[in-house]
């Protein structure tokens, strides 16, 4: 594919349902819509939204990738695909926009059609007190969300138990996740993780921050453990993916590569392994992209799509529609067609 044009979009929005975790409040975000044009005079679009104090990449390096991209096209007139990513492969989060991009646009071209699914959603709630979990789960299952993930890993792991027996003996029937965001120490989950074991947990997520750490504990606990910030990189998650003692993992695409986590979704199904895809809080051109691998995943379970940014001056031809718990997705989702008020750069 001949590259003939690369422009952005830089947008700060707020996030529609703020989430407080162990690490960081996250209520508003910043990130860039990507625009590609093609020798073709196809478009695409995808977005790279670093989050601060997560992703390797800030949104100045991102930014600062593109302006020479347009440089060296407007040098050459043009440039190949492989050779724009091949270039910006140290940020994944502008990999995941610009593949995002051109395989929309690949889609386009080639005619294919994207077959209408359902995607069963997770709810995400933060660090809350009992009221305001148990209030905010309720609301939850009147939309038909019947997976929870909770937020958890007070310094007082006291409180965090005495909330999650509440959880458990007014909802017993929920799927319940919980997510420590690597806030214990190896010895200290052990101990924890023996305290919670009768309280049907489908997994814990991301319980100490160390990979090696994780590895050893999802051998000895008695709870599954699913990896997420611990990789940092594509091998790491490829070896998570492939380890005998992991049965779910917890994936976010800007973090790969919308390619790569192709492939992590295909070597998961080889190996039994559930994915999970979650976002970093994106727009609805990131999310859409999300739905899409969320939607080639063999193994069906519910997905950390729900949060969104809104941003002043963008509308969708057709908004997503959540209806019983699930994200309705099809062609009228995937590639994203996105109207700006705003003029890229």
């Amino acid at each position: 594919m001949t590259i003939i044009e690369i422009k952005y979009l830089q947008f700060t929005g707020s996030v529609t349902n703020p989430i407080v975790t162990g690490r960081v409040s996250i209520q508003n975000r910043t990130g860039i819509i990507v625009r590609l044009r093609t020798a073709k005079k196809s478009i695409g679009y995808g977005e790279a939204s670093p989050l601060p104090n997560f992703s390797r990449e800030s949104l100045t390096d991102v930014i600062k990738a593109i302006k020479s991209l347009q440089i060296i096209i407007d040098e050459r007139g043009a440039l190949k695909s492989q050779e724009l990513l091949a270039s910006v492969k140290h940020l994944p989060s502008l990999i995941f926009a610009l593949e995002a991009a051109i395989h929309s646009i690949e889609l386009r071209e080639s005619g294919s059609k994207i077959a209408e699914t359902e995607i069963e959603m997770n709810e995400v709630i933060g660090l809350e007190d009992t009221k305001a979990t148990l209030n905010k789960i309720h609301i939850a299952l009147q939309n038909g969300i019947t997976t929870i993930k909770v937020k958890i890993g007070r310094s007082n792991f006291e409180e965090d138990l005495l909330l999650i027996h509440a959880i458990t003996k007014k909802y017993p029937d929920i799927t319940l996740r919980l997510d420590v965001n690597g806030g214990w120490a190896l010895i200290e989950a052990l101990d924890n993780i023996k305290l919670l074991h009768n309280n049907n947990i489908e997994y814990i997520e991301q319980p100490v921050a160390d990979f090696d750490n994780l590895l050893e504990l999802a051998r000895v606990s008695s709870i599954p453990i699913a990896p997420d910030e611990s990789i940092f990189n594509y091998r790491e998650a490829m070896l998570a993916v492939e380890n005998a003692n992991i049965c779910f993992i917890v994936i976010k695409p800007s973090m790969f590569g919308f390619n790569n986590t192709i492939k992590l979704i295909d070597a998961a199904s080889r190996n039994n392994v559930s994915i999970t895809i979650s976002s970093l809080y994106e727009s609805a051109v990131g999310k859409s992209a999300n739905l899409y691998l969320a939607s080639l995943c063999k193994r069906k379970t519910s997905h950390g799509l729900l949060p969104s940014v809104k941003i002043n001056g963008m509308k969708l031809t057709n908004p997503f529609d959540l209806q019983n718990g699930k994200m309705k997705f099809g062609q009228n989702i995937y590639p994203p067609d996105p109207y700006f008020e705003n003029e890229f750069v």
